[in-house]
């Protein structure tokens, strides 16, 4: 991230344009406020405020990710950043391990790999004692896996397990019973996909500005309007955002603070949008990032006993994956940034 703001736009009545190369959000009682691009972590636009086109080509010059969120209803978020910037060996590296079988699974085991690695990151010192030993078989599982099928029953398994330890920390008058979505139907799952899309944003910016493709990845099949390797990179900080919202949930946020309808699922009110957009970016600053600085030639191999858990922020967490995945592609394929 560059400098720690996340701009939420929520309002209708907001009109925001370019003004000395600053992004001016004009508010209805006359206010307004100038965000300079390089301050900026990300924008979220929810619902149909009125935002000009050369806010979005002022964003893209500095790459700035932003996020656009449906007011109501099950469409999904769209990410828009830089787009694909002048890094033809580093995508070609990339479609090229994609075509090859071997080179994807490889790619997917990693994934994998990384997001078991991140739940014990993410885990409290209780949590060690249950998870690890579990955890750490299927690290030692995944090498053998010579299927996709079996990656995924791997990464299935252990989000089961994961998720049902989290609902057991729960109170039980948040009802979370595992992960649902599109839409979600209680309080949790409503919190876990916001900070999913904010999670999606900062990735999906990171992916871009290291000249990859976000919608051609490893781990998810390539589908229209999907991003599949911003996708694949977030898997293994998804944990981190689960330990975010169990703190949530045990300061200052209650099922009161959500609204539900058949049509839309639950969703948290206004004032509880707020709350969280508030919170966010102080917790991003100080999330735990669990991956060592230095990794082996090819930017793979990480024995679970050195994983260190180093507050480093979310940004930086990020950043580590990218360039690791970036590295592996470059070593093995030959190509050239």
């Amino acid at each position: 991230m560059n400098g720690g703001i996340l701009l939420v736009l929520d309002r209708r009545e907001l009109h925001v344009w370019v003004e000395h190369r600053s992004v001016r959000v004009d508010f209805p009682d006359g206010r307004f406020e100038r965000f300079p691009p390089v301050l900026l972590d990300a924008v979220v636009v929810h619902g149909s405020p009125m935002v000009r086109a050369d806010v979005w080509r002022l964003l893209a010059e500095h790459r700035v990710p932003a996020a656009l969120l449906p007011a109501r209803g099950r469409a999904s978020a769209t990410w828009m950043g830089a787009g694909l910037g002048a890094s033809v060996g580093t995508r070609k590296a990339q479609y090229a391990m994609a075509a090859d079988a071997s080179g994807r699974l490889t790619m997917a085991r990693w994934m994998v790999e990384r997001k078991l690695l991140g739940y014990l990151g993410a885990a409290t010192d209780d949590q060690q004692a249950t998870l690890a030993p579990k955890i750490r078989q299927w690290v030692s599982a995944l090498p053998e896996c010579t299927e996709m099928a079996s990656i995924l029953g791997i990464e299935g398994s252990a989000a089961r397990v994961w998720y049902t330890d989290l609902g057991e920390r729960l109170a039980s008058d948040w009802r979370f019973n595992g992960r649902n979505r599109r839409p979600p139907r209680d309080p949790v799952n409503a919190m876990l996909s916001l900070g999913y899309t904010l999670l999606a944003t900062v990735v999906h910016g990171r992916v871009e500005a290291a000249g990859l493709d976000p919608w051609l990845g490893f781990l998810h099949k390539a589908v229209p309007g999907r991003p599949a390797l911003t996708l694949d990179v977030m898997e293994p900080l998804r944990p981190h955002v689960d330990r975010m919202v169990l703190g949530l949930t045990e300061r200052g946020f209650n099922p009161g603070d959500f609204d539900s309808t058949v049509r839309d699922g639950c969703r948290l009110n206004k004032d509880a949008r707020g709350r969280f957009y508030a919170a966010w970016p102080d917790w991003a600053r100080n999330c735990t990032d669990p991956f060592p600085q230095q990794e082996d030639g090819a930017g793979l191999s990480m024995p679970p006993e050195t994983n260190r858990t180093e507050p480093r922020g979310l940004q930086s967490a990020a950043c580590h994956l990218v360039r690791a995945l970036r590295r592996h592609l470059l070593h093995s394929v030959g190509g050239r940034a």
